[in-house]
């Protein structure tokens, strides 16, 4: 028999309730006139897309099944009443129901699996990067802060040209914390104390530079040895003063705690 509690209820006075794909849901055909059903099923795919994401303190908390997303996955509880257990810290009462790798751009938001990979730009292209060894949840809110603290690292290393930034008496080359650069450097007119910017993962690297408006001394970091017959090295001082004006390549491979330079006339 059924409920009697139920009978000539108002619509706002039934009991609430979510939906399972094996649920039939009614609508009223207002061309034909008559009342018709149809599988919940149907609609439950684009009801996940929308803002079901999951939040703590929601009284009396999530119905049995109910369906949240969370850390860029879906959710559901295992329970009922399951009011405060953030989804992926305890698998009885939250099954992941997205599994496998999905590549996906980085969006802020918590991560909770050991093994995160996503797509990011870093330095005018897109690579593959980690989720290293931080506290999981990871909590991702500023990527570039987060990636030059080395909480995340590249796993792609293409090459692709980078134009070193020139300031009044310094080259800086950035890199990244790639393993390898190409660098056009531009054209130098004076003197410039040459450095490094983000360095720690670096294997090797390449820099062009053009030398005009005078034989002006270039002071390259301590760590560097060069190796040159395209000029002047002071190996005392670390400085270079080139022989002519003219276009240069450094060549620069990074072994124990020294970086070998090759410096040629092109």
């Amino acid at each position: 028999m059924a409920d009697e509690t139920l009978v000539n209820q108002r619509i706002d006075q039934l009991p609430l309730g979510t939906p399972q794909p094996t649920d039939w849901l009614i609508f009223r055909d207002m061309t034909a006139g008559i009342t018709k059903r149809f599988s919940a099923a149907d609609v439950l795919t684009s009801a996940i897309a929308n803002d079901i994401e999951w939040v703590s303190d929601n009284d009396p908390g999530y119905a049995l099944n109910e369906i949240v997303t969370y850390g860029g996955k879906i959710w559901q509880s295992k329970i009922a009443d399951n009011l405060n257990i953030v989804p992926g810290t305890d698998a009885t009462k939250w099954e992941l129901l997205t599994k496998g790798a999905v590549w996906a751009r980085w969006a802020a938001g918590a991560f909770l699996e050991d093994d995160v990979f996503v797509i990011r730009e870093i330095d005018g292209e897109d690579h593959i990067v980690q989720l290293v060894d931080v506290a999981r949840p990871y909590n991702s809110t500023d990527f570039d802060a987060e990636y030059l603290a080395g909480d995340w690292v590249s796993l792609t290393q293409n090459v692709i040209v980078k134009a070193g930034t020139l300031a009044a008496g310094t080259v800086q080359l950035d890199l990244m914390k790639l393993k390898d650069r190409v660098f056009d450097v531009g054209n130098i007119t004076e003197a410039k104390a040459w450095s490094l910017l983000n360095s720690d993962k670096m294997i090797k690297f390449r820099a062009v530079f053009q030398i005009s408006g005078g034989l002006s001394v270039q002071t390259f970091p301590v760590a560097w040895q060069i190796s040159t017959i395209a000029g002047m090295y002071d190996s005392g001082a670390n400085t270079w003063t080139p022989f002519d004006e003219g276009f240069y390549e450094l060549e620069a491979t990074f072994i124990g705690a020294i970086l070998y330079v090759k410096l040629t006339q092109l």
